[in-house]
């Protein structure tokens, strides 16, 4: 028998799920884990093990699980699972189809919390199946490792022996971004270091003029940046996916945070450092009461000065030595720099 787990999210959503669901897995060792989802994010997460098969979630074979009529073709779809795990909110046909099947253990949840509720989003989602602070801290990060194939793929794009810094100047909302004009200037002190940097592009992302003479990552499977991600020296970028994917892997990582609560949002993993202005309208993403008329005060607090300092922080301090030679600062993903 297999168990199905149903998120359709993009992959900083996915990311954050992935604790909970290597949870589900444990306790469903005996299982196979077939993810109904986006096919950018079940590839990657299949490649990374994090589940064993994915199916599209957009196919139209799958339509009578979204039906509020109860068919043999629900029936059909459903009946090679034991268990399933949805993320999914509270009116959503797939659920009630779901109970109709009699699959024996089920377990489903909105993909965001409540506004009103400040647990981290990995906790949140964790606390489907335990308290969260009854897990060891490693439970609670997604940690990802690259695929050997990918790690392969990954020295005809990045040369072995080359270890940048990465930014991402994107996210899923223009909101959250940091000044590309610094990320620029920003680039232009890690060059003046003698250092490298990776840009890395996803869609969306088309308006960022990069400079041609960096290295460029644009558009790429999630697997491949992923395994370039973990051969970076560091990572730069707004709160997006990307900046989980490269905590993930393991990469020191420093998130930008402005309008969105890094309390609630902030990348996981003890090499991760956050920079948040603590306005009095923040965090504001995704609140009905947010000012059409922001000035972005609290990204436009954040100097190219301090994020450069992190970087040579990331160089030079720390007890821990990471991949090629990099010394690495200890401190937790939820941990924020205010001011």
């Amino acid at each position: 028998m297999a168990s199905l787990v149903y998120h359709t999210g993009a992959l900083g959503d996915f990311m954050t799920t992935i604790p909970a669901l290597l949870y589900w897995k444990n306790q469903n060792s005996n299982e196979k884990i077939v993810l109904l989802g986006m096919p950018p994010i079940g590839a990657f997460a299949k490649e990374t093990s994090v589940i064993d098969d994915y199916l599209d979630v957009n196919s139209s074979g799958f339509l009578p699980l979204f039906s509020d009529i109860f068919s043999s073709e629900t029936i059909a779809l459903l009946a090679p699972y034991r268990t399933a795990l949805l993320f999914t909110n509270p009116d959503s046909p797939i659920i009630k189809n779901v109970q109709r099947c009699g699959i024996l253990s089920l377990y489903w949840q909105p993909p965001f919390p409540a506004t009103n509720n400040r647990l981290h989003i990995t906790d949140y989602h964790l606390s489907l199946f335990a308290d969260p602070e009854s897990l060891d801290p490693e439970e609670k990060q997604p940690h990802i490792v690259p695929s050997p194939a990918s790690m392969q793929k990954s020295f005809s794009v990045m040369p072995e022996n080359c270890f940048p810094i990465a930014l991402h100047p994107g996210s899923g909302s223009s909101k959250k971004n940091w000044p590309f004009e610094r990320y620029l200037s920003l680039a232009d002190s890690i060059r003046k270091k003698g250092m490298p940097v990776l840009w890395m592009l996803g869609p969306g992302d088309e308006a960022f003029n990069v400079p041609s003479n960096d290295l460029i990552v644009s558009n790429q499977p999630l697997s491949l940046c992923a395994a370039l991600l973990s051969r970076c020296h560091a990572f730069i970028g707004n709160d997006s996916g990307v900046a989980h994917l490269a905590a993930g892997v393991g990469c020191p990582t420093l998130a930008l945070f402005g309008p969105s609560d890094p309390q609630v949002w902030a990348p996981q993993g003890e090499n991760v450092r956050i920079i948040y202005k603590n306005k009095p309208c923040s965090p504001c993403h995704q609140s009905p009461a947010a000012a059409p008329e922001c000035d972005r005060s609290c990204l436009n607090a954040i100097t190219v000065e301090e994020v450069f300092n992190v970087i040579l922080n990331f160089r030079h301090s720390g007890s821990k030595q990471g991949p090629s030679g990099l010394w690495l600062t200890d401190r937790k993903g939820n941990e924020a720099n205010s001011a």
